[in-house]
């Protein structure tokens, strides 16, 4: 009975140290590793290494800091890239190279001045030095063009032109007409001048008694055409080169214009200077007309004014002519030989033969034995296209019979002025 109530014992201990080991693996204690247990350990997380965080490239400010003051040469032009001109900035790429530790931008920049945009890319590179961005360098990615503000466009026709062109008067000198080279060192040869071979000049020396202006009259212009326009000072110069034709009575005038504007940020374009050369293209056949005026002539101590005229009558292509010329009140003619030199506007006329000698005193002034080698009766002068008039550089022509002395005064009224052919 005794070893039936030991064993009970026994085994009541052994339940009781049991239930004591499971409570055990269930508390939140530490588990301790049972090196006896050969079970299968319980699994655990695999965790990786983190990544580095990617590189940010450079602020739009550094990019935008980089370029300022750059300079840049547009269309000849120097431009300087600031905050008063920059009109707009963005950034248009970035090229980032890690293990350079460089990074490559493009830049979108607009400039603005008076009268003009200039667009185009630069680009800036940086570089990374101890996590910070460093400036490296920059230029010009794609070439900068300009372009008109709209409120500056220079909006002018060909009749706003001649309008312009007609408030001036266009100089002529026989003196300068045949040789130009000789004006360029006073005068631009540009690119008018440079197509059609005639210089510019704004004015004639004032001692210059062939020279001579013709007026624009609109209705005279004819071929009017636009040859060229150039633009500087950032576009707020714009000169108009131009080429025309100017129909006068005597002679068609071949002229090159020169109108330059100026910008003004108050009352726009303004005319700021014009300029002009001009050519004698065609002259009239002046075969048939008539030249009329007063002469004071002067005969041995004698001396008077009388009517006389010059006819015209016969101009051929290469200049040559032929005329009469008479004293109506005396009743007394001859004829003369001459030349028209059409680019100078240069004539000269050289006795030829009498058609009615001189008479003084009821005798012939001038007998046979006066027509010597000596004997001349010269006249030279100018044709003025304007005027209608025919003058000598002194404004006096004189004609020499081998002692006597006649001198007259060129300068003849336009109202006079005739044609046959018109008369008939």
């Amino acid at each position: 009975m005794k070893k039936i109530t030991t064993i009970l014992i026994v085994l009541v201990l052994i339940l009781a140290l049991t239930a004591c080991s499971d409570n055990d693996d269930n508390s939140g204690g530490d588990d301790i590793p049972n090196p006896n247990d050969t079970s299968s350990p319980t699994p655990t997380a695999n965790l990786a290494t983190p990544s580095p965080k990617p590189i940010i490239g450079a602020d739009d400010s550094l990019v935008k800091v980089a370029i300022m003051g750059t300079t840049l040469i547009i269309n000849e032009e120097e431009w300087i890239i600031s905050e008063d001109n920059l009109e707009s900035f963005s950034i248009e790429s970035r090229e980032m190279n890690s293990e350079q530790n460089r990074e490559v931008v493009i830049a979108n920049v607009k400039l603005r001045d008076t009268v003009l945009y200039a667009d185009g890319q630069m680009q800036v590179e940086f570089r990374l030095n101890n996590g910070i961005w460093e400036y490296s360098e920059h230029r010009v990615s794609t070439p900068f063009e300009t372009s008109v503000q709209t409120h500056a466009v220079l909006d002018v026709t060909e009749d706003d032109l001649i309008t312009v062109l007609s408030r001036s008067q266009i100089p002529f000198s026989a003196s300068t007409a045949s040789d130009f080279d000789k004006l360029l060192d006073q005068t631009t040869l540009d690119i008018a001048g440079a197509l059609l071979g005639i210089p510019f000049f704004s004015a004639l020396a004032g001692n210059d008694k062939t020279a001579q202006t013709f007026s624009i009259v609109p209705d005279e212009v004819s071929d009017f055409i636009v040859l060229n326009t150039t633009a500087t000072e950032k576009g707020t110069v714009k000169t108009l080169y131009s080429y025309f034709k100017l129909n006068k009575e005597l002679a068609t005038i071949g002229v090159n214009a020169r109108v330059t504007y100026r910008y003004d940020t108050v009352n726009g374009w303004i005319v700021d200077d014009t300029a002009f050369a001009s050519k004698v293209e065609t002259i009239a056949d002046l075969a048939g007309t008539k030249w009329v005026g007063t002469a004071r002539t002067h005969i041995l101590a004698a001396s008077s004014e009388r009517q006389f005229i010059l006819e015209i009558t016969e101009l051929n292509d290469d200049g040559t002519m032929r005329a009469t010329f008479y004293f109506p009140s005396e009743d007394y003619s001859g004829k003369f030989t001459g030349f028209l030199d059409v680019n100078r506007l240069n004539f000269t006329f050289s006795f030829d033969e009498w058609i009615q000698f001189p008479i003084w005193n009821n005798r012939r002034l001038i007998t046979d034995s006066f027509m010597e080698p000596g004997f001349r009766i010269n006249l030279d002068g100018y044709l003025f296209v304007e005027n209608l008039v025919l003058r000598s550089p002194d404004n006096i022509g004189t004609i020499n019979f081998n002692g006597f002395n006649i001198t007259f005064d060129s300068r003849f009224d336009v109202s006079e002025l005739n044609n046959d052919s018109e008369e008939d």
